[in-house]
């Protein structure tokens, strides 16, 4: 795990040694934190994140149902990610997370 700020910076991957070199760099030209944009965080936000295990459909269904009952569901966001063996079926998963954008 690495660590870094990442408020508009640039990140340059090194190889160190006998021969050192640059292999790469990035420019963040947006400061996101676990997609959030910095302009959408106030100064005393801080993100905590939870994470499931991989779920059946329905079983997520029922976890997303119990937490909208929560009265800090309203805080809340969901990122929703979709695991498949199959392309055909990802195109289609993905098709239908475009309609809700």
């Amino acid at each position: 795990m690495i660590q870094i700020p990442i408020r508009r910076e640039k990140l340059i991957v090194e190889r160190m040694g006998k021969n050192p070199e640059r292999l790469t760099e990035v420019v963040i030209k947006e400061g996101k934190v676990n997609g959030f944009n910095y302009e959408e965080l106030n100064n005393n936000d801080s993100l905590h994140i939870t994470r499931s295990h991989y779920l059946k459909p329905q079983i997520a269904q029922e976890l997303l149902e119990a937490i909208t009952h929560l009265s800090s569901a309203s805080n809340a966001k969901v990122r929703l990610e979709i695991v498949t063996n199959c392309s055909e079926h990802q195109i289609e998963h993905q098709n239908i997370c475009d309609r809700y954008q």
